[in-house]
């Protein structure tokens, strides 16, 4: 009686480790071009290159729900009413926004200048 040792496949073995090592391999390699080209695209602000900006105007929407320009303070209805820029003019608003303010009020401030198309720049006040 003869034993025969089976000596293990090893290259059985090793093919789906080799797949994914090349899989890991392919996805490190295209992972930061594609994050590059993300964060160049979202540097850009639209429409801001070919043209001028005429006016700059600070706006801060505070808890209450009121929008102060410089010393007046309005609603947002009361500011849509009002006229932020002449006709032809172009103008870009800096909003700051409380961090008490409600979401109801900072979805109506964006629709107001959405609607106006308007070129605007939100920031957030941190907790304190």
């Amino acid at each position: 009686m003869t034993l025969r040792i089976q000596r293990p496949n090893i290259t059985r073995r090793l093919v789906p480790l080799m797949d994914i090592l090349f899989l890991l391999l392919s996805f490190f390699i295209i992972l930061p071009h594609g994050t590059r080209a993300a964060r160049e695209q979202a540097a850009k602000p639209p429409d801001w290159s070919s043209s001028r900006i005429d006016k700059v105007i600070e706006m801060t929407l505070g808890a209450n729900g009121l929008v102060a320009i410089g010393s007046n303070a309005f609603s947002i209805e009361e500011l849509g009413r009002r006229a932020l820029v002449r006709p032809g003019e172009k103008a870009m608003v800096l909003v700051r926004v409380s961090f008490d303010a409600s979401h109801r009020d900072f979805k109506a401030l964006r629709q107001l200048l959405d609607a106006r198309h308007v070129v605007y720049v939100i920031l957030q006040e941190q907790r304190r």
